[in-house]
């Protein structure tokens, strides 16, 4: 039976949700969240970065776990002015941080970056 994209991300959200609000561990819901965004908007890849105020960086954690200044790079724009960035290219951005590029990881093209806000208006982190 054929499904409509309106339902399939409407069923997407809801199962974020149901597990944002379940007892899982910190690790397996900000996994959650990166994997519904990046099917929800069909990215090549996603990652999710949790800002750690005690060292004033952000990292992610998965298959290339990394750590990084919070005054770096576009997530770090994004966590700092509490604003979205949408970056149509991503090598004419000074603000974007080439490393994962340069170490043979896929060739990041464009970038669409959201702070991640908690519901009393503080930012805990971005999703790229």
């Amino acid at each position: 039976l054929f499904r409509s994209a309106k339902l399939q991300r409407t069923e997407a959200v809801t199962a974020l949700l149901t597990a944002i609000s379940s007892q899982m561990s910190l690790a397996a819901v900000g996994d959650h969240i990166r994997s519904t965004a990046h099917t929800l908007i069909h990215a090549e890849q996603s990652t999710l970065f949790m800002l750690d105020n005690a060292t004033e960086e952000l990292w992610s954690a998965g298959a290339q776990p990394l750590r990084l200044p919070v005054t770096v790079g576009v997530a770090g724009y994004v966590v700092t002015n509490k604003s979205l960035l949408m970056i149509p290219d991503a090598s004419k951005d000074p603000r974007f941080h080439r490393d994962s590029d340069l170490k043979g990881g896929p060739r990041t093209r464009n970038i669409l970056c959201a702070p991640v806000v908690t519901s009393d208006g503080t930012v805990v982190g971005a999703l790229q």
